[in-house]
């Protein structure tokens, strides 16, 4: 599960990174995060699925582009 990130580098408007792995190997329907963002900031996630083989991808972002997982869970 990628948290954070989302720095736009070449400010072309989209992230170029969708932060690091925050959880990884849930199998519970859900997940608690009990940090708080800074004033003024926000906490998001993207969630991914993981079968025997590989990790799932973070979909599309608006352009319906891949977004680039640099945070792959281990």
């Amino acid at each position: 599960m990628p948290a954070g990130g989302g720095g736009d580098v070449d400010r072309d408007g989209l992230a170029d990174d969708y932060g690091d792995c925050y959880q990884d190997d849930i199998i519970e329907l859900e997940a608690t995060d009990t940090s708080n963002p800074p004033v003024s900031q926000s906490h998001w996630y993207l969630v991914t699925g993981e079968n025997f083989t590989a990790e799932g991808s973070l979909g599309e972002n608006s352009d319906r582009v891949e977004r680039p997982n640099t945070g792959v869970c281990p």
